[in-house]
């Protein structure tokens, strides 16, 4: 585990989850720019509020790393692969028969499966409790029994 600026351990399969996010980021926004023309003008709110919800995703997979649930960790970056793809789309004169869907499959995708992994994690935490409470009864118990 290392520790990075803000205080976040990240394992090293987290480190290396995050540079492939990264790196298939990087490159879908090169193939982008490559295979569509850029527009004249952009639309300054929209950049600015599609930025902003692709940022703060983005950035929102640095705590998703550390919860060590997988579904997170893999559906969040899907669902942020959506928000970009929406994000490029208003600087490029691309096709909205081809963005629309792709972007609407990334983030339904994504958001089912992040569904899916608070469920797990939910599921999980009421699991532990229940055998917490089980412990805690016997305890009581055994301890009523020695008295």
């Amino acid at each position: 585990m290392t520790r990075g600026a803000t205080g976040f351990r990240l394992s090293r399969g987290s480190r290396l989850r995050l540079a492939l996010v990264v790196g298939v980021y990087l490159l879908t926004v090169a193939a982008w720019f490559h295979a569509f023309p850029l527009k004249d003008h952009f639309k300054l709110l929209d950049v600015l509020t599609e930025g902003g919800y692709f940022l703060v995703a983005a950035g929102s997979y640095f705590i998703i790393l550390r919860l060590g649930q997988p579904l997170l960790e893999y559906g969040w970056p899907i669902f942020s692969y959506g928000l970009l793809i929406d994000l490029l789309d208003e600087f490029t004169l691309d096709k909205d028969f081809f963005n629309d869907p792709f972007e609407d499959v990334f983030n339904g995708f994504g958001l089912l499966l992040v569904a899916l992994g608070f469920y797990h994690a939910w599921r999980r935490q009421v699991g532990e409790m229940e055998a917490q409470e089980r412990s805690r009864e016997r305890l009581a118990a055994e301890k009523e029994r020695l008295s």
